[in-house]
């Protein structure tokens, strides 16, 4: 992203302004053109927050509306996929959770379990920052969530913007001829 490309330009390294996570391609290699949702939030942790017990009685009291989605213990991803596709609406403590749901057009939230300094950060803003999210922050989890608050946050998503093709021209592992348009 832009912040990771100003910092190598002031360690004297060149880096063209093209910006973005391969894994927001992945709509170009494995679209889901219509799928049924099931569910009205999904959850997509961290690996330092599995088994946060207030995601856990959340899940346990929304079961019918909201499911966690693992992201690191799975056989298929592209069944991941379609588990993000599924929801309506994500909350994530994960980048790649955050960036999945992007790639797919789900609107999503940043979740974090402390204010504490945002330790591991700027990975998070300079991803936001490399696709025109103007997010600075995470939503802070300290208690009991409640549905309805969180779907709140649906209504102000806006779908990213990020230059496809750029990516996709330094992009060394993609077979351009699979590549959808």
């Amino acid at each position: 992203g832009p912040l990771t490309r100003k910092y190598l330009i002031s360690q004297g390294v060149e880096c063209p302004e093209i910006y973005g996570d391969p894994a927001l391609l992945l709509p170009k290699i494995y679209p889901l053109p219509f799928v049924n949702k099931k569910y009205l939030i999904g959850v997509i942790l961290h690996k330092n927050d599995l088994g946060n017990s207030i995601i856990k009685e959340f899940i346990e009291r929304e079961r019918n509306k909201a499911r966690q989605i693992d992201i690191k213990h799975y056989k298929d991803w592209r069944q991941v996929i379609k588990e993000i596709v599924e929801c309506e609406m994500i909350i994530s403590s994960s980048l790649h959770g955050l960036i999945l749901s992007d790639a797919y057009h789900i609107p999503n939230i940043w979740i974090k379990f402390s204010d504490e300094t945002f330790d591991g950060s700027f990975k998070y803003l300079d991803y936001f920052a490399s696709v025109k999210r103007p997010i600075d922050r995470p939503l802070i989890i300290r208690s009991r969530l409640d549905l309805s608050d969180l779907l709140q946050y649906k209504d102000s998503y806006s779908p990213i913007t990020f230059d496809a093709q750029k990516l996709l021209s330094v992009c060394p592992f993609i077979d351009k001829n699979k590549i959808l348009p």
